[in-house]
């Protein structure tokens, strides 16, 4: 369902929906958007870190996350040139990609806030409730049935977003939230590195499965995978011969990360 936005100015943009909860808690420029007081919950990467805050609305407290961005290094900018990477994200980026998740019916955390203070950029998001972690699903879930339609949601919900010419770069299971009180509807997370093509390169498509397959490897057994990738073909108008390959390549993917695993795990226990 498509977001209603309000651009108070070229820095500050915001969701309609939250635009007395940004009043009650003087949240009304970029600024005080970036300069918001939080709790870090994931240490800082390349210039990237996230805050957990609780913001007061009415006599309730609502949990938020603060994602801020500071600009990358020149030898960052330097590496993604040569090794042919899209270039370095900020907060406006992630805002586009959820935004953009949103118009298509995909599900994903809902946006309050983005802004850009100086040199740096933030977003802040809805915390999503009520939910598992599709990886501990897996890990506890014994029943096949029960199973087998998380899958398929997954499968179609990858579908989609590949269809809509967008791949997320870290689609790794531990990313997908499934909302209990929505039938275990599927949630990605972490929106900051996805790609939005014209028409998306196989390239991306198969870096996303692959990095999906690995992370199920010791989870799903065979058979379930097969369920995923029916379903996930489902949503792809492509040609068997094509999609034959596009695995191929995914599961030789998975298996490449599984050896690069393999050989960090053995030089840190050296």
């Amino acid at each position: 369902m498509p977001i209603e936005v309000h651009m108070a100015d070229d820095s500050f943009i915001y969701n309609k929906a939250f635009a007395n909860l940004l009043k009650e808690n003087g949240l009304e420029s970029a600024d005080k958007l970036y300069g918001l007081s939080s709790t870090d919950v994931k240490s800082e990467v390349s210039g990237r870190n996230t805050g957990k805050v609780f913001l007061r609305s009415g006599e309730v407290d609502i949990e938020v996350f603060i994602k801020r961005y500071q600009p990358v290094s020149f030898e960052e900018k330097v590496k993604l040139f040569f090794y042919n990477k899209p270039k370095s994200s900020d907060a406006f980026d992630e805002w586009n990609s959820i935004l953009k998740f949103h118009d298509i019916g995909l599900s994903t955390m809902e946006p309050i806030a983005v802004a850009q203070s100086g040199d740096n950029s933030c977003n802040l998001t809805l915390g999503i409730q009520n939910y598992i972690r599709a990886k501990e699903y897996f890990e506890e879930e014994k029943s096949l049935l029960s199973r087998k339609e998380v899958i398929e949601k997954l499968g179609i919900y990858i579908g989609i977003l590949h269809k809509n010419n967008m791949a997320h770069q870290d689609l790794y299971l531990v990313h997908f939230f499934l909302k209990i009180d929505e039938g275990l509807n599927p949630y990605l997370i972490d929106l900051q590195r996805v790609i939005i093509q014209s028409k998306l390169s196989m390239r991306w498509q198969i870096k996303d499965l692959g990095q999906f397959v690995f992370s199920c490897n010791e989870l799903l057994s065979k058979d379930e995978l097969n369920v995923f990738w029916k379903e996930y073909f489902s949503q792809i108008n492509l040609s068997e011969s094509v999609s034959s390959k596009i695995r191929f390549l995914s599961e030789k993917k998975a298996q490449k990360i599984f050896l690069r695993d393999q050989r960090k795990s053995k030089r840190v226990s050296q």
